[in-house]
């Protein structure tokens, strides 16, 4: 009986994680596409468009990080786990 509901736990937990997963991978594509569509709409011969632009770009790069913050924190419990 102990080993089926090990099974059955880590069953859960796989799922739980295939989950965050796949909601971190959509947040991240919904950010590229906003990013993408700032970036169309910039208008490039204005004076100050290269500001404009790194301020896209900067945000851009700070959602970037925060996703890899996560998948670090995520597979930084797999290795724990597994150590």
């Amino acid at each position: 009986m102990l080993p089926a509901g090990s099974a059955a736990f880590v069953g859960i937990r796989a799922y739980a994680e295939l989950e965050l997963m796949t909601e971190q991978s959509a947040h991240m594509q919904a950010v590229m596409a906003r990013a993408q569509a700032e970036l169309q709409a910039l208008p490039a011969n204005l004076p100050l468009a290269s500001q404009e632009l790194a301020a896209v770009e900067l945000a851009l790069i700070l959602e970037m990080l925060r996703d890899v913050e996560g998948w670090a924190q995520l597979f930084g419990v797999k290795v724990v786990e597994a150590g």
